[in-house]
């Protein structure tokens, strides 16, 4: 007759906290079999019947994505980096998973998806990584680079070209200021079609509030320097673009725009052409 003990289990070659050990080494996605039976000196056969038997009465994984994913990333402490990736359902607006951003690891998630064929679209930011997790694990889906970060791109472009300027005019000139204040920066970088040209605005003026039209602001602001009137009516040009060039003619489009970027001699913008044509 014999007893279940804590040292180990009837049937059993390893102890129980042997057996644990390797465990805990199989969770490592670097280790193969051997290393880790090498290290516990133990037989491959051992570490393999140790992972099967753990296995056993665990369920197959199955999971279906749907045929348009995103992905993203957000701040998050984790045990892998101070960011965590994120998988969405874009057309209902539902998170799917959130795991670590490293590719090896979401390579290793991916392959675990059974319709991994049927994805369409897969749709995120210009980060080179998954981009490459894409051409691996998503051969037959379109890449598709989520708008927000280009258009915000394009609005930092013409946001770098103002720093510049009001640099170059010195915190004693007028310019200086009007390029400097939060109202007209984000007048600058609204849609000329999403402003209200009708509605006054609020801006102090020789020692108090007065009330104008964005017009006239937009006026006053433009005209302080060619570059940064060329490099309105490009970013304008580009939103244009995105808002209501179709497919058929989007290629063509966006080719002229980078040509007029590269011949407007503003070096914000023709760094920003390079990368939009990448």
């Amino acid at each position: 007759m014999t007893e279940d003990n804590f040292i180990n289990n009837n049937k059993k070659t390893i102890s129980l906290s042997l057996e644990r050990q390797i465990l805990m080494d199989l969770r490592n996605y670097n280790l193969s079999l051997k290393s880790i039976s090498a290290s516990r000196n133990v037989s491959d056969n051992t570490v393999r019947n140790t992972l099967k038997n753990y296995m056993k009465d665990y369920p197959k994984y199955k999971y279906k994505l749907p045929n348009k994913i995103s992905f993203d990333e957000f701040k998050a402490d984790t045990r892998s980096g101070k960011y965590a990736f994120i998988m969405n359902d874009p057309i209902h607006a539902k998170t799917l998973d959130i795991l670590p951003t490293k590719k090896e690891d979401l390579i290793q998630y991916f392959r675990r998806t059974e319709n991994r064929s049927q994805v369409q679209y897969v749709i995120f930011d210009m980060y080179e990584p998954y981009l490459l997790v894409t051409n691996i694990m998503f051969s037959k889906a379109k890449y598709v680079a989520d708008r927000f970060h280009y258009i915000k791109y394009i609005m930092e472009t013409l946001d770098n070209s103002r720093i510049r300027l009001q640099k170059e005019y010195g915190e004693k000139n007028k310019n200086y200021k009007l390029l400097k204040n939060k109202k007209n920066v984000s007048l600058l970088r609204k849609y000329s079609n999403d402003i209200s040209w009708w509605v006054e605005q609020e801006r102090w003026r020789n020692g108090h509030t007065v009330k104008i039209l964005p017009g006239e602001i937009l006026y006053e602001l433009l005209h302080i320097d060619d570059d940064l009137h060329r490099g309105y009516q490009l970013k304008e040009l580009f939103l244009d673009i995105v808002n209501h060039s179709d497919y058929d003619h989007a290629k063509e489009d966006l080719s002229v725009w980078i040509d007029l970027c590269c011949g407007s001699e503003i070096e914000e913008f023709i760094d920003a052409a390079k990368t939009i044509n990448h």
